[in-house]
């Protein structure tokens, strides 16, 4: 999510008439018409360049006349199924292309398979894209998501803007286990970044634009499964103590990773990634079955730094 954001000044003569005979007839109404484009424009980022996959299985979904792009990614023996699932939700500039295997890379002695959604806009996900399309593109691939799992522990894995999707699926759907970065609160996140600038009362009236499903505080709440927060200490698009907010709302176990050097997008150093194994560790405790751990006659787990009665944690790397 770009912080400074460029909009048009020039706006269609039928536009102008109904900025200037709207208000007169329905002030609230005619906020919210005006607003909806507006913050789809502020806060969606998306592209639909091709970026090969040569790696990745491309699959469609079918969703309101269209379809939704997803990428799958299988790791471990080819003759063995999956053990576990996880979904996964890039951020808004992101793309299912691009985005990470974590935890697949993690527990490679685990077959494991990931699924990445390009959101509708993105890649070659029908539609355009839009916040209020977001909560049922990601019931929509859940859906399709569940049925090939079929009662194998499922995971939630999203960056930024995709946290929203995962909360949402959390809070309403039955999964496994959470890994978070940068968990976003967005209607905290327009006020704290363009609230001077729509003199505070316009950009209250367009954090009305933020669906109700989308909410990641309330869904957070309502959210009782093991996760691990990962958060970047100098992120300058959502601010760490934006992003506390929804971590101290958060309901279930949690772990939370500090990263106090890390930009939004900054890579994960030497350090920090073994940290982060640790903690991954104690998630899969915790989401997959014993029997899932000894394949192949290898060791179940490596040896913990982290305690596994520790419910609640905090850990700077």
């Amino acid at each position: 999510m770009a912080e400074n954001v460029r909009l048009k000044s020039t706006f269609s003569s039928p536009l102008k008439w109904k900025l200037v005979i709207l208000p007169a007839v329905h002030p609230a109404q005619t906020h919210i018409m005006l607003l909806a484009p507006l913050a789809n424009l502020l806060i969606l980022r998306p592209s639909r360049h091709v970026i090969p996959t040569p790696d990745k299985e491309r699959r469609l979904i079918p969703f309101r006349g269209g379809h939704l792009e997803i990428f799958v990614t299988r790791t471990g023996d080819p003759d063995v199924d999956p053990q576990y699932f996880t979904l996964a939700f890039p951020g808004t500039e992101g793309r299912a292309e691009k985005y990470p295997t974590d935890p697949l890379d993690q527990w490679s002695d685990i077959p494991g398979e990931i699924w990445t959604v390009n959101p509708p806009g993105y890649g070659k996900s029908t539609g355009w894209a839009k916040l209020s399309k977001l909560a049922k593109a990601a019931d929509t691939v859940y859906r399709a998501f569940e049925r090939e799992a079929s009662g194998r522990p499922m995971l939630l894995s999203a960056f930024s803007m995709g946290t929203l999707s995962a909360l949402h699926l959390a809070a309403n759907q039955s999964v496994n286990g959470l890994i978070l970065r940068n968990a976003l609160p967005l209607k905290s996140v327009i006020m704290e970044h363009h609230g001077w600038k729509g003199l505070w009362l316009g950009t209250y009236f367009l954090t009305w634009e933020v669906p109700r499903a989308l909410d990641a505080l309330r869904n957070a709440r309502r959210c009782n499964v093991p996760a691990v927060f990962l958060v970047s200490g100098k992120d300058e698009v959502v601010y760490p103590h934006l992003q506390q907010r929804v971590i101290d709302r958060y309901s279930g176990p949690k772990q939370v990773l500090q990263l106090p050097r890390a930009g939004h997008n900054t890579g994960l150093t030497k350090r920090e990634r073994e940290t982060y194994g640790q903690l991954l560790q104690w998630l899969r405790m915790r989401v997959l079955p014993p029997y899932a751990c000894a394949l192949n006659d290898r060791s179940a787990y490596v040896p913990q730094a982290i305690p596994q009665d520790c419910e609640n944690g905090v850990w700077v790397a």
